[in-house]
């Protein structure tokens, strides 16, 4: 019989999406690339912007929409852990509360910036509508683009959650077998939560000890960012009531809010003195499940 485990948590999933393509397929181009290479028609395809960037620029309301919602599903991915399937996610009982006022926020914003693609589809069609190089010249089509009422209809930010299954809860209706395996299944599942929790907080210690061996290095501003970001959400993601994690996350968070990238970058006694503590900090997070080389998931 396996031992019962509980997942102290909830599952999760995240759906953020526009519900439709803005890249389209050139059947001519695609042609006329195969024939020129003598390539099969499996080869790969041509495919045409909708809104190229020389003619609608880079931060058009289509893209900043866009990387909102990638921006969301980024932060679902940090705060969440592996269950059954690449849907359902477990997110820990303590980050609750901060995970859905995020993801209300998240939608406020998303519905937003909606808006504004609706506001600005036209001009963002009239520009695509242009001249090549500036737009798609010959290739502008003004069905390939969705209708105010379509891209609303096709919009989709939807946040959903559902307990965590328990075997004990099912003991009528399950056999123990299905009981010992759900069973088998937290127990797995908490320890590689572990692991890609412990993965997550070594990635960017071990990228700032490796920057810091390079005096002319000037991107460490961001890295120490994110030792501070992903140091000080520990307590909230640690499914595990891993006390020693917790406690050296808090020492981490205390050390590195005192370094500067204008100190690292002005005192090379400091540059090497953080940059070992970094990798002594590297080494003594892999006795937590030796998972220097783990992917995070």
């Amino acid at each position: 019989m396996s031992e019962a485990k509980e997942i102290k948590g909830v599952l999760v999933n995240y759906k953020g999406t526009l519900g439709w393509s803005p890249s389209k397929k050139n059947a001519e181009r695609t042609q006329q690339v195969c024939d020129g290479a003598h390539a099969s028609e499996d080869a790969g395809k041509w495919i045409d912007n909708l809104f190229p960037p020389s003619a609608c620029g880079k931060q058009n309301a289509f893209t900043i929409l866009k990387t909102h919602l990638g921006r969301m599903k980024t932060y679902t991915m940090e705060t969440t852990f592996v269950f059954e399937d690449a849907l359902w996610r477990i997110l820990p009982a303590k980050a609750v509360d901060a995970y859905r006022a995020e993801m209300e926020r998240g939608k406020e914003k998303a519905m937003e910036l909606l808006d504004n693609l609706v506001d600005e589809m036209p001009t963002l069609k009239l520009r695509a509508s242009m001249p090549e190089p500036a737009g798609r010249g010959q290739l502008f089509n003004e069905d390939d683009y969705p209708d105010n009422q379509t891209i609303r209809e096709k919009f989709t930010y939807q946040v959903s959650y559902r307990p965590v299954p328990v075997a004990s809860g099912f003991t009528v209706a399950m056999q123990q077998e299905e009981i010992d395996a759900l069973n088998a299944l937290h127990v797995v599942r908490l320890k590689e939560a572990n692991e890609s929790l412990v993965a997550r907080f070594m990635e960017p210690l071990s990228k700032l000890a490796e920057q810091l061996k390079d005096p002319k290095n000037r991107k460490i501003e961001p890295v120490l960012g994110r030792i501070l970001e992903i140091s000080s959400m520990i307590p909230s993601l640690d499914l595990n009531d891993n006390a020693k994690l917790v406690e050296m996350a808090n020492d981490i968070h205390s050390t590195f809010s005192l370094v500067t990238p204008e100190l690292l970058k002005s005192d090379e006694d400091m540059r090497k003195l953080v940059g070992d503590t970094a990798g002594k900090y590297v080494t003594a997070l892999n006795a937590f499940g030796g998972v220097a080389k783990r992917q995070i998931a």
